[in-house]
């Protein structure tokens, strides 16, 4: 028995007779797990993270009002991947929250799909290689953290994911987005990077809830018509993308709060972004433009430009006009006025 096991077995008895509703394992350098475990019907939170399992026991299946399980970065000392998922885990019929992330699957583990009250799902971190139809059955998701991952397309069953409020897709490199992913009429959230389309695929404009959208290192060339559409978005975020062009439907966006257009090729910004009277927060800087319309002085909600540079409201350095990092301090609206006197 080595130390770690006794350790272990140590804190499990100790559990149940405390009545512990929390057991945290992170980092034990655990090889296997007591099957003493099973004792704890009472435990909610188990966290099994960063042990070199070589198997994780069936006997978790018995943790009946189990609630939220992290195991992640599990590795078998042999394989160097993560041991299988115990198929008892189907009777987990309580948890909500489970962790997988950095486990080197290339697939989806078939029990996930038994879990009937699944909330939050992180499987990001992985190797998987495709996404399988049975996705869309895990209808009672409302997070869910996909990437980074190998994939490069979703099913067309995603759509089906109907209380879906959040979800990654990051380092992702998806070529394109199912008609059926603009069904998910909840999802306030969506965060993609490494994408390779080009133009925004027209799902995303039928995401009729989503409040905050941020792309990062994507082929995006352009944000069409369509983003007017989003009435409800707060946030609009693009960093490292080919951006070149910006639709002047972006003036519909009247909850819009923070605009975030950086490190791109764009070279004009539509003058509607002056109608954004909601906007705190405009960082466009590091791209091609030559100036910014006039229409910008009706942006009366923009925040000081006090503090440290992630506070402030206007940012608007490293453009084809010469504004340094002193000027970026100055108020608002008397920054605008030093770009408009410099054309």
């Amino acid at each position: 028995m080595s130390p770690a096991y006794r350790n272990a077995l140590s804190a499990i008895l100790k559990a149940k007779r405390l009545g512990e509703k929390r057991l945290n394992f992170f980092s034990w350098g655990l090889e296997r797990i007591p099957p003493e475990i099973e004792m704890l019907t009472e435990l909610e939170t188990l966290t099994l993270s960063r042990n070199p399992l070589r198997e994780i026991p069936e006997e978790i299946g018995l943790l009946s009002n189990l609630n939220e399980l992290y195991m992640d970065a599990l590795y078998n000392p042999d394989t160097q991947v993560a041991p299988p998922l115990p198929k008892a885990m189907k009777n987990l019929r309580k948890l909500e929250y489970l962790s997988l992330e950095y486990n080197a699957f290339t697939h989806f583990p078939e029990v996930l799909f038994s879990l009937p009250k699944l909330h939050t799902l992180n499987i990001g971190y992985n190797a998987i290689v495709s996404v399988p139809n049975r996705l869309g059955n895990l209808q009672t998701l409302v997070q869910c953290r996909l990437g980074p991952n190998r994939f490069t397309e979703l099913p067309p069953s995603i759509g089906k994911l109907s209380n879906l409020e959040v979800l990654w897709l990051s380092e992702c490199k998806l070529s394109t987005l199912p008609k059926e992913f603009g069904q998910l009429k909840r999802l306030k959230t969506l965060v993609m990077s490494r994408a390779i389309f080009e133009e925004l695929p027209p799902a995303i404009y039928e995401l009729s809830s989503l409040e905050e959208l941020r792309l990062a290192f994507c082929k995006v060339k352009s944000i069409g018509d369509g983003i007017g559409k989003l009435q409800k978005l707060r946030k609009l975020e693009f960093e490292f993308t080919k951006l070149e062009r910006v639709s002047q439907a972006i003036g519909d966006l009247q909850a819009l709060e923070r605009l975030v257009l950086m490190n791109n090729k764009l070279q004009e910004l539509p003058k509607e972004v002056g109608d954004l009277k909601q906007l705190q927060y405009l960082w466009i800087y590091r791209t091609q433009l030559q100036t910014l319309p006039r229409e910008l002085a009706g942006l009366a909600s923009l925040k000081s430009n006090k503090g440290s540079a992630w506070e402030r409201g206007l940012r608007v350095q490293d453009n084809a006009f010469p504004v340094t990092k002193e000027d970026e301090t100055l108020p608002p609206q008397e920054l605008l006025q030093k770009v408009w006197d410099i054309q």
